[in-house]
């Protein structure tokens, strides 16, 4: 599963829970839920943790699925849910930080057994949601207009 896919698949899994017969409001937040979405890849890369596209996809829709039955008073799902993912991960960092090294230590073994070449890297799920992620963060900030401080300052 790439990450195009994964975005897809949790967005569709929002649209049909949340946001059924509202059409304008889910395009409205559309870019703000997929920021939510891709921030699991961002503190997952800050972490120095590497997992799949479908093991993030898992990931997703098992706190997408306790959030629903939570039932939880949600004023606005896009922050709601950028927290819940934060939470979710910082609850579960120890569960995710052995299984990060299990990976890392099935690779270097897999590796290990053969012949040195250069090659280039491919990124992996979690560097490409993590650089993604920035770039959302990044074209979210604009500058005032130059009149618009001195405006605030009368």
């Amino acid at each position: 599963m790439s990450v195009d896919q994964l975005i897809t698949e949790v967005l569709n899994s929002i649209r049909n829970h949340w946001y059924a017969e509202r059409v304008r409001e889910f395009k409205r937040d559309e870019r703000a839920l997929t920021r939510a979405i891709l921030r699991y890849g961002f503190e997952c890369e800050q972490r120095g943790w590497h997992f799949d596209g479908p093991f993030i996809f898992g990931e997703l829709m098992s706190l997408l699925k306790k959030i629903r039955t939570s039932e939880a008073d949600i004023k606005y799902l896009p922050v709601y849910l950028d927290g819940a993912v934060k939470r979710w991960i910082g609850g579960r960092a120890e569960e995710l930080s052995a299984k990060a090294k299990n990976i890392r230590v099935q690779t270097h073994k897999v590796v290990a057994g053969l012949e040195r070449v250069t090659v280039q890297r491919e990124l992996t799920d979690v560097e490409v949601c993590a650089k993604v992620f920035r770039s959302l963060a990044r074209s979210q900030r604009r500058k005032a207009p130059a009149g618009a401080k001195q405006e605030a300052l009368l």
